[in-house]
Formats: C-alpha cells, sequence, structure tokens
C-alpha cells in the first residue's frame, strides 16, 4: 500500500528510528529525506496492522507493528502520521520479551478470533436454516388462517341469510295476516278514531 509521509512522520523517523537529536533533526531530514522515505517504506510494507483506534482520546488511527517500531496512520490509512518504538521504560531485554508476550498474546486472540468467526457463521447458517423453516411454518398458518376466515365470513353470510329469509317470511306472514284481519268495519272504526 502507498501511503504519503507526514512532515511530523519524517521528524519523528530522524530522532525515533534514526537517534538524531532534536536540535539536529531539520538538518537531517534535509539532507536525507530520500533515505528517511526508503527506509520508512520499507518498513511499512512488511509491518502488520494490529490495531485500528485511538489512545487516549486521540483521533482514529490505525497502528502497524514491525519489530519493535510502531507506525501510525491517519484514519483513512493514506498517510504515515508518527513513529516510535516500542518502551516499557524497562531494561532492553525484558522491554523485548514483553514486547514478544503481547505479540504471541495478540496472535492468540486474532486465532481465536477467526475460529469465533467460523463458529458464529455456522450459527448463522443455522438460525437461518430454522428462520426458513419457520417461514414456511408461518405461511401455512397464514393460508390456514385465511381459510378459516373465509370459512367464518361464509357461515356468517349464511346466517345472515337465514335471518334474512325468515324476515322475508314474517313480512309475508304479516301480510297474509293483515289481508285476514282487514274488514270494512275495521276500517270504519280506524277512521272514526276508535281503534
Amino acid at each position: 500500500m502507498q501511503v504519503q509521509l507526514s512532515k511530523h512522520f519524517v521528524k519523528r523517523w530522524a530522532e525515533r528510528i534514526n537517534g538524531i537529536s532534536v536540535a539536529e533533526v531539520g538538518d537531517y531530514v534535509k539532507t536525507h529525506s530520500d533515505k528517511i522515505e526508503s527506509d520508512a517504506m520499507q518498513v511499512f510494507d512488511s509491518s502488520r496492522l494490529v490495531w485500528e483506534g485511538s489512545v487516549k482520546g486521540n483521533a482514529l488511527a490505525h497502528f502497524y507493528l514491525k519489530d519493535n517500531i510502531i507506525m501510525l496512520t491517519n484514519k483513512g490509512g493514506e498517510a504515515l502520521i508518527t513513529v516510535y518504538r516500542i518502551d516499557y521504560h524497562l531494561p532492553y531485554e525484558l522491554n523485548t520479551k514483553v514486547r514478544k508476550g503481547l505479540v504471541e498474546r495478540l496472535d492468540e486472540l486474532e486465532t481465536e478470533r477467526q475460529e469465533q468467526k467460523a463458529k458464529d457463521e455456522e450459527r448463522v447458517q443455522l438460525a437461518d436454516s430454522e428462520i426458513e423453516i419457520l417461514q414456511v411454518k408461518i405461511d401455512g398458518l397464514t393460508k390456514e388462517l385465511e381459510s378459516a376466515q373465509a370459512m367464518k365470513k361464509f357461515q356468517e353470510d349464511t346466517k345472515r341469510a337465514y335471518l334474512k329469509g325468515d324476515t322475508l317470511i314474517g313480512v309475508e306472514i304479516k301480510n297474509v295476516a293483515l289481508k285476514l284481519v282487514s274488514s270494512k268495519d275495521l276500517f270504519d272504526d280506524i277512521a272514526q278514531g276508535n281503534v
């Protein structure tokens, strides 16, 4: 991956990697910028990404490791922004042992994460299969529900038809009964207000 080197990175490389004093950094960078860039890119190209995140609330960065050198790129990964050697303020041998132990643990954790990811992918596939089976059941039950609702509506409509049929017979009974009880004398009494 091709990245740019910030001015800060170049100064820090001269100081922290090449061991140039702060007072001499400006002149050193002017005369050795090509070598700094070449060396930095060689180290960067053989480094590995160990973390993406921020430290103490600073901006997000990508942390690359090569031996005991850490290089940071900006959030987008297009520029190297600083560089330093891993130093826990311990004697060199102990510092190296701690760093190697942390790298080994990081590798173990990465392996565990990959194994967990594989297990999770299997679980996701099983869950997807279960979801498909349940969806088929839901679809079947939905069709049964729709069928039952249609049958219920048919029965309700049939009931209403029966009730209406009874009402039609009731109307017919009323008409026949009115004809039966209708007589001239009844109409005279109604007309005179006696009924």
